[in-house]
């Protein structure tokens, strides 16, 4: 048996073959450099493909274990979260229903003065030689109350 020559890719003429044989090569080869090509094109295809469970595989997940993560950090979220902000809201509310004339306040913006009168969204406040009339909703805490004169309130 010759030795074996290396493919140069070309069909050379003086090879002893037929033309059937070298159409076939060609072609043959062909469609081995197209499989290589789309192989290197679509490499990633079996990771992106979606196959269902085979039939004689594990049995499928309950799909309320499977929200379990989810619900657990809605519960999180409502106890660290949203209830420590509506007790906050209803002392808040409790605070400014009992806001009355002489109490000494706190505002939000750090004005500290005597409540002179109370109506339904406003209170006017004194402040050293100063009259102001600031949102209800903008005192935040109150210094000392008018009943218990010069002992802070508790809250």
């Amino acid at each position: 048996m010759p030795p074996a020559r290396q493919w140069s890719g070309r069909l050379h003429k003086d090879e002893h073959c037929q033309p059937a044989i070298n159409l076939a090569i060609k072609r043959c080869l062909s469609k081995l450099s197209d499989r290589f090509s789309d192989m290197y094109l679509n490499f990633l295809s079996p990771f992106l493909a979606q196959a269902g469970a085979p039939a004689g595989g594990p049995p499928q997940q309950n799909p309320i274990i499977a929200f379990l993560p989810m619900i657990l950090l809605v519960i999180v979220f409502y106890f660290f979260l949203m209830r420590p902000q509506q007790k906050r809201a209803k002392e808040q509310a409790k605070l400014l229903q009992n806001l009355k004339s002489g109490d000494k306040v706190g505002t939000t913006s750090g004005i500290i003065g005597t409540v002179i009168t109370v109506k339904d969204t406003s209170v006017t406040l004194r402040s050293a030689d100063s009259k102001l009339e600031v949102a209800k909703s903008a005192v935040t805490e109150i210094l000392e109350s008018s009943n218990a004169a010069g002992n802070p309130a508790t809250n």
